[in-house]
């Protein structure tokens, strides 16, 4: 169980830079692997006070699968926004050459 706990810190601890840095890529591998784990874990608890220790450990897992769910909503919501200002410039700078056009 221990050792279990080893590999999901560290695959949080990446999870954590490769939010920061925003390779999405790098968050689905983790992500993929940390569920594996997890399994794994779940599969291991054989007494109480095993499931209690998942139940914290994976409390505290929520939160940073929380922040890296808000962290990825902010990116998608800033990348909206870019491509609905890239859209107006476009329809400006077109409508700008079709009036050019017309004179």
């Amino acid at each position: 169980m221990d050792q279990s706990f080893k590999v999901m810190t560290k695959t949080l601890k990446q999870f954590k830079v490769a939010t920061e840095s925003k390779d999405w890529d790098a968050v689905s591998t983790l992500d993929t692997e940390f569920r594996a784990e997890l399994e794994n874990a779940m599969s291991l608890v054989s007494n109480d006070t095993n499931a209690s220790k998942l139940v914290s450990f994976l409390e505290r897992a929520n939160s940073i699968y929380e922040l890296v769910k808000s962290g990825a909503e902010k990116n998608r919501d800033e990348i909206t926004e870019e491509l609905r200002q890239l859209s107006k410039d476009q329809r400006a700078a077109a409508s700008y050459e079709q009036s050019a056009r017309l004179r």
